[in-house]
């Protein structure tokens, strides 16, 4: 080998040498930076009429596991999806309250049936009227309660479901910006390739809110299509269409007719989570907050109207108070007045009736005399109150809305209801449980394939220093010689 080949061996392996230690720095540099993919230097024989020259860098190479990144993209999805429906059952939950705790609407029906009975048994104290007046009133404003608790997290889903469009369409157009900036350049080029990290996170960023499929296109372009069949991207973007609401009300639903409550479309495309369409998303957050806008929260508004209706009816019967008239409400109220069809909301209209309440104009003794009661009747006559408690405890059909079947005192139903939003809450956890798990797998996976070790990469430093330092004592040797031979 003569001295200017060893020379020109050492130099490429110096430069390479170089941009091996610059590529490391970066890994180590961005070993946490979300989305970064780990790099390494392509290498290879520099050939120069048939002969070897050192080496020469091709490129930089950017880890990737295409299968890896897919299953973590839809366990993720799915994973966004099942924790927004497990907290929402978890959120109903815990506001229903179970049989065994001392709070909520179940807590409520009993501590209203004991002020019952304890005034059935006193019904000449005003102490224990102004008690049953006070549970009734708790009673409602539970209901009251859990109407706000509906209403609020249907407009918290609605509301997220318009953030959540208006990302996926930002990051359709700056994928579309990426697409035509790697399409002009070396795929294998320092540029391209933090091009790439930051398309594959806005990827993954669409990915978590609707489930896609990504398909290569020529010069390093992507088309984006749910994993339903729908273009989201195919060359230029397509965007989602979809228009929050804000507030909402029990009687303003999905489909209703009114317009006022929004799906989801691409183009012509109906893709609205449940909709009678094969091209309907079931997957990502979009989808769990279109569940719980118009599934969870409207079934368990369902629930609680038929409770709600169910205690105004029983108390309205003139077979219980017979000063009531057919028609006109008892103790509990619809807005004010009797129960009415629709019954859509009434949750949130349920009353205590006035004329039971001195505050506001009324009696407490017709609380034991009966609504329709002109004056004070016998202090020691519980005939009325003996009624109420009968009716209250008198196992009947209850709405189908309830999800229940056969016969319950009003106790038994709410218990019934709790049993069932309690099983679906365990139901849930499970799912989110294995999902969130799963998820979690696939991404430690994904790390390990494709990002940074950063003791690994120390290591490689070492190597490199080493390899420089060997190319530069070649050097040195050769200059030396040089010199001895220009002194001869």
């Amino acid at each position: 080998m003569s001295i200017s080949t060893a020379m020109t061996n050492a130099t490429s392996g110096m430069s390479a040498a170089t941009r091996r230690a610059e590529v490391v720095a970066s890994n180590i540099a961005n070993a946490t930076t979300p989305g970064y993919a780990r790099r390494s230097v392509v290498l290879s024989e520099n050939i120069l009429t048939g002969r070897g020259f050192g080496v020469r860098v091709n490129g930089i190479d950017r880890a990737e596991n295409r299968g890896l990144t897919t299953a973590f993209r839809s366990a993720d999805a799915a994973d966004g999806r099942a924790g927004l429906i497990a907290n929402a059952t978890i959120s109903l939950n815990e506001s229903l309250g179970e049989p065994s705790e001392g709070y909520g609407l179940f807590s409520a029906y009993e501590q209203f049936e004991t002020a019952m009975r304890d005034l059935a048994l006193s019904p000449e104290s005003t102490a224990s009227q102004r008690v049953l007046l006070d549970r009734a009133t708790a009673l409602t404003t539970e209901f009251q309660n859990l109407q706000e608790l509906v209403n609020e997290s249907r407009e918290s889903a609605d509301a997220a479901i318009g953030a959540g469009v208006r990302q996926v369409n930002t990051a359709l157009d700056e994928i579309q910006r990426l697409n035509g900036a790697i399409g002009g350049l070396n795929e294998s080029s320092g540029d391209a390739v933090a091009l790439y990290d930051r398309r594959d996170q806005l990827v993954s960023e669409i990915n978590r809110l609707i489930p896609i499929k990504e398909y290569n296109r020529a010069d390093g372009q992507i088309d984006l299509v749910t994993r339903e069949g729908v273009f989201l991207l195919q060359g230029s973007p397509r965007y989602l269409e979809f228009s929050s609401a804000g507030a909402l009300t029990a009687q303003l639903t999905y489909g209703d007719g009114s317009g006022r409550v929004s799906g989801l479309s691409i183009g012509s495309s109906e893709i609205t989570p449940g909709a009678a369409t094969g091209q309907a998303l079931s997957g990502g957050e979009l989808a769990g907050h279109f569940t719980v806008r118009d599934k969870i929260m409207t079934s368990f508004q369902g629930q609680i109207d038929a409770l709600a209706g169910d205690l105004i009816s029983r108390f309205s019967a003139p077979a219980i108070d017979p000063t009531l008239t057919v028609g006109q409400a008892g103790m509990f109220t619809q807005n004010g007045g009797p129960l009415t069809a629709p019954t859509v909301g009434v949750a949130g209209q349920i009353e205590v009736n006035v004329v039971l309440d001195p505050d506001q104009g009324g009696a407490l003794h017709r609380l034991r005399d009966g609504i329709g009661a002109l004056g004070p009747g016998p202090a020691g006559d519980a005939t009325i109150l003996n009624n109420m408690i009968e009716g209250f405890t008198d196992r009947r059909p209850v709405n189908a809305a309830t999800t229940l079947s056969g016969d319950y005192s009003v106790i038994d139903a709410v218990a019934g209801i709790s049993s069932v939003i309690g099983a679906a809450r365990l139901s849930a956890e499970a799912s989110a449980t294995s999902t969130a798990a799963r998820t979690e797998v696939l991404f430690s996976k994904k790390i390990e394939a494709t990002g940074v070790d950063t003791d690994a990469e120390v290591q490689a430093l070492l190597l490199i220093e080493q390899a420089y330092a060997a190319n530069a004592r070649v050097i040195q040797t050769a200059s030396q010689m040089i010199n001895i031979l220009m002194e001869i």
